[in-house]
């Protein structure tokens, strides 16, 4: 396996949907240091690559606290008009890694690993940037594969409250303008799940089953525990909300990137507590 390519210290973020990824691949890739995959990279490298599987996020404040948690969600779902594009970089790893399939070190060829390792070096290159980040829930299966490809990678575990990442998820899957049946979580639920879905069809049962899910995608990237402290940092996403400068500090620190004062500054700034509007509806 070649290791003479240009790739230092990539960090991988992993976590369930709707726990902040959004929210730390933005903080990561405006630093000045680090770049990812972009649709204008890819054209780049692979000359034929077409950004797809777009998604879509909602970003409203939910209504009528008096009404019961489903009722709630339900009337999220209908006030849900805006939304945002997220980045796409699935095509990339999907050329060898199927969405939510776990993959160890012993599914890595010399063929998956110079071509991941040749690519991520090209993007480093296109971009001028000295490191790399990719930032996907679908990483936390493929966790130790890419530990096997990127020997000195950093992985950043982000977990937010399991019971409102549930219910996020289930308004995103209901809602109006969602995408979710394009979606590879969505897609491939019952085989993250494995056995102990509950597969009454009723919204309860729903929420039980997303649920479930984050609490898969946590063990699955918890398997590189082991490199906890050196390599593998699990942060919580109520800590980020509640001290952003701390965090940030912390994740600079481990991540063994620049700790300029203006950036921590504006990306603090970009830091929002989006579990507040939750609250009231979950009495957490």
């Amino acid at each position: 396996m070649r290791n003479d390519f240009n790739v230092q210290k990539p960090i991988f973020v992993t976590g369930a949907p709707r726990s902040g990824l959004g929210i730390m691949h933005q903080i990561l890739i405006s630093h000045d240091q680090v770049t990812s995959i972009t649709p204008n990279s890819m054209r780049k490298i692979i000359p034929h690559f077409r950004q797809k599987d777009r998604l879509q996020e909602f970003h409203l404040p939910l209504e009528t606290p008096s009404l019961s948690l489903i009722a709630r969600l339900k009337n999220f779902i209908g006030s849900a008009d805006g939304n945002r594009i997220q980045y796409n970089e699935r095509q990339f790893w999907s050329k060898y890694f199927e969405p939510y399939i776990h993959a160890t070190n012993s599914d890595v060829t010399d063929e998956i690993a110079n071509y991941f390792r040749s690519s991520v070096s090209r993007i480093q290159d296109v971009n001028h940037r000295p490191r790399f980040v990719s930032t996907m829930p679908e990483h936390s299966f493929r966790i130790l594969a890419l530990n096997t490809i990127f020997p000195d990678a950093k992985f950043i575990q982000i977990i937010r409250n399991q019971r409102i990442v549930s219910c996020s998820t289930f308004v995103k899957s209901m809602a109006e303008k969602s995408t979710s049946n394009s979606d590879p979580y969505f897609q491939n639920l019952d085989r993250i799940l494995g056995g102990i879905h509950h597969s009454e069809s009723s919204v309860s049962s729903e929420l039980v089953n997303y649920e479930l899910a984050v609490q898969t995608i946590i063990t699955r990237a918890r398997e590189v525990i082991s490199l906890r402290g050196q390599r593998y940092l699990e942060l919580q996403y109520e800590d980020l909300v509640a001290d952003p400068r701390q965090s940030l500090i912390k994740i600079l620190s481990f991540c063994e990137l620049s700790q300029n004062p203006d950036f921590i500054r504006t990306s603090c700034m970009n830091i929002h507590d989006e579990n507040e509007k939750w609250y009231p509806y979950l009495n957490i």
